[in-house]
Parts: C-alpha cells; sequence; structure tokens
C-alpha cells in the first residue's frame, strides 16, 4: 500500500463555507478547507476589520489594511467581502449566503451570532442541514 504524503488539493472540492470566523484558529481552519479545495467565502465586518490586517509584517514595510502579511497568510484562496452586518439588508444577503453554504465558521465569544440574530438555531431555521 502506498501512503500519500498530502491529501489531494481537491479533497474538499465542491464543499462550500461562509466563514465568519475572527483571528488564529478560525482563520487557520478555514484557509485548511480551502488549500484542500473548499469555496471559502469570508465575510468580514466593514466596521471592525479583521486584526490580522494591522499586525506586521506589511509589504514594503508600509502598514495598510491589505498590505498585512499575516493578513494575506490566513486568507489565501477564499473569497471575500465586508459588509456592514448591522444594515438593514445585511440579513437578507447573509440568509442568502447561509443557503448557499454546507458549512459555516465562526470563532467569536460565546452568544455573538446569537445577539445578531445568526446563531445555530437561526441557521438550522434557515438551512436545516447546516
Amino acid at each position: 500500500m502506498k501512503v500519500a504524503k498530502e491529501p489531494p488539493k481537491d479533497a474538499l472540492n465542491g464543499i462550500k463555507v461562509a466563514d465568519f470566523s475572527w483571528i488564529l484558529a478560525g482563520p487557520l481552519v478555514t484557509k485548511c478547507l480551502a488549500d484542500h479545495g473548499a469555496m471559502v467565502v469570508r465575510i468580514e465586518s466593514g466596521k471592525r476589520p479583521c486584526a490580522h490586517r494591522a499586525v506586521a509584517p506589511f509589504k514594503d514595510r508600509k502598514p495598510g489594511l491589505n498590505r498585512a502579511g499575516y493578513f494575506a497568510f490566513y486568507n489565501a484562496n477564499k473569497l471575500s467581502f465586508q459588509m456592514n452586518i448591522d444594515h438593514p439588508r445585511a440579513k437578507e444577503v447573509l440568509r442568502e449566503l447561509i443557503m448557499w453554504a454546507d458549512v459555516v465558521v465562526e470563532n467569536f465569544s460565546p452568544g455573538t451570532m446569537d445577539k445578531k440574530g445568526m446563531g445555530y438555531e437561526e441557521l438550522r431555521k434557515i438551512k436545516k442541514d447546516i
């Protein structure tokens, strides 16, 4: 029997992930999913951009929201968009994203997604097999 040194790049091809993660563990998990073929869509708050955007090293040593090396590393192979989650239309957009997704990843403090009306029970009302 031949043992593969690493899983095939497309092992998760066809899996769709809504990524609400924040700092370190969540973004690393979704990076791994994306690296192995999952389509990961990262949702970022326009009011509170990801902290990885503010951490050096920066391209050409010039700080900027789109210049951070850690942000680029943790978000490689992902699609992303920013939105104001408190905007009246946000719920509609997020509902469509949940309907599309197979998996939702978030790593906020307990209760944060519930406060936004996006806790597990609410997501299950939108899509039972999420």
